[in-house]
């Protein structure tokens, strides 16, 4: 009888062995892959008061303010999600590399030969930006550089925003997102 007990319980052990296994590689998975990161982030998302800065980079040396009422994802692995409160815009933040070509990602991330503007903030950070319809990029020149991607429509639709339109109402709240760079 020995024996059948201690077959039961080396299997219990293997079992939970392997639910154990199971789970640390699930949160790998999640920590690694950007959906799963996304998954995280919108699992711990919350609505702004538009006073509370997000900080972002490797040391967290560089922060963002989210405007009132929007919802705020992460950050996670050095990227951010905001979301507009009527979800009509999504802006992905990530912390980029000052090695990198500010107008070579812009035209990289767009996938196009994108017109390419480059400004200066009222902040005094240099902006470089393009659009390609319902998509707008942009890298602010912030230590370190962050770069936002723009997306018109909820980010878990086929892609249905309205375009350039869509962008042109969320204009002023995407320029206090890039002034509030710090």
């Amino acid at each position: 009888m020995s024996k059948g007990r201690g077959g039961a319980a080396r299997r219990a052990l293997l079992w939970i062995g392997g639910a154990l296994a199971g789970l640390v590689i699930a949160a790998l998975l999640v920590v690694v892959t950007p959906a799963g990161q996304r998954a995280l982030a919108s699992a711990t998302g919350r609505t702004a008061t538009g006073d509370e800065p997000v900080l972002l980079g490797p040391d967290a040396s560089a922060s963002v303010l989210p405007p009132a009422g929007w919802r705020v994802e992460g950050p996670v692995a050095e990227r951010l999600w905001l979301r507009s409160p009527d979800a009509g815009v999504s802006v992905e933040i990530s912390a980029g590399s000052a090695e990198e070509d500010p107008e070579a990602l812009v035209r990289e991330t767009l996938g196009i030969d994108a017109f390419v503007n480059r400004e200066t903030l009222g902040s005094g950070h240099t902006v470089t930006h393009g659009a390609d319809g319902p998509r707008l990029v942009a890298v602010v020149a912030s230590q370190p550089p962050l770069v936002f991607v723009v997306s018109v429509g909820d980010a878990g639709d086929d892609g249905g925003g309205d375009g350039d339109r869509g962008i042109e109402i969320y204009r002023p709240a995407i320029a206090g997102i890039l002034e509030s760079v710090s």
